[in-house]
């Protein structure tokens, strides 16, 4: 896998899409069309896409933290001056439901080897984390979550690790992300919890690259 990242990363830069200040180059392009491991920025740009435009009409609800906003939250030392710096721009405070694809990165720079997806349902007062391998990231989910207690003002939030459909290769980890952030919103929507989330189909998975890859030629991508 980290041969594969070596290579992508000496593909062309070309701009291929620059979608509400986010943009994606050749080599995202080529991450989605084989076989790699989903990068920031793709997942930056889908999450930014959910909130411009899936569900732009339940802005009041939702709020998609980018990876770099969380990254930076898993690093931070101060956590109630430098996390607020972070978050207040995003108006936290007013979203009911608020999501935050998590890698086990160490370093500020981009980077890792696995996302997993934390949830914060303010209406139940519990952040839900839901990994594709087992909570393999279960340290780096945890310094977020105390960093986010704090920042958030709910220190007395629970924290459950949900059942959550198994990634069967060591690539589809950041798929299994944006497809769990779908399901899960589509649950809340009907039920108004996350509570009870039914589990991802594995078609989901198969064919969310091809979606993806849809939706960028569909918003004018040279591809």
């Amino acid at each position: 896998m980290h041969g594969r990242r070596s290579l992508i990363k000496q593909m062309s830069g070309r701009t291929v899409l620059t979608y509400h200040g986010i943009t994606l180059s050749e080599a995202d392009i080529e991450i989605l069309r084989e076989n790699y491991w989903l990068n920031d920025q793709i997942i930056a740009f889908y999450f930014q896409y959910l909130e411009s435009h899936t569900y732009r009409r339940f802005a009041r609800e939702f709020l998609f933290v980018s990876p770099q906003v969380t990254q930076l939250l898993k690093m931070i030392e101060r956590r109630d001056e430098e996390a607020k710096c972070l978050l207040d721009p995003l108006h936290p405070h007013t979203k009911q439901f608020l999501f935050f694809p998590v890698n086990d990165n160490e370093h500020e720079r981009a980077g890792g080897t696995h996302w997993n997806l934390l949830v914060y349902s303010r209406p139940e007062n519990t952040f839900f984390s839901f990994d594709s391998n087992r909570n393999y990231n279960e340290f780096a989910t945890s310094k977020i979550v105390d960093v986010l207690r704090v920042t958030l003002n709910c220190p007395t939030a629970s924290f459950i690790y949900c059942p959550s459909a198994q990634q069967r290769n060591m690539y589809d980890c950041g798929i299994y992300v944006i497809c769990n952030v779908e399901n899960i919103i589509k649950h809340i929507i009907s039920d108004g919890t996350l509570r009870h989330v039914s589990q991802l189909s594995y078609e989901c998975i198969v064919e969310k690259r091809s979606e993806i890859l849809r939706m960028i030629e569909a918003l004018g991508g040279t591809i």
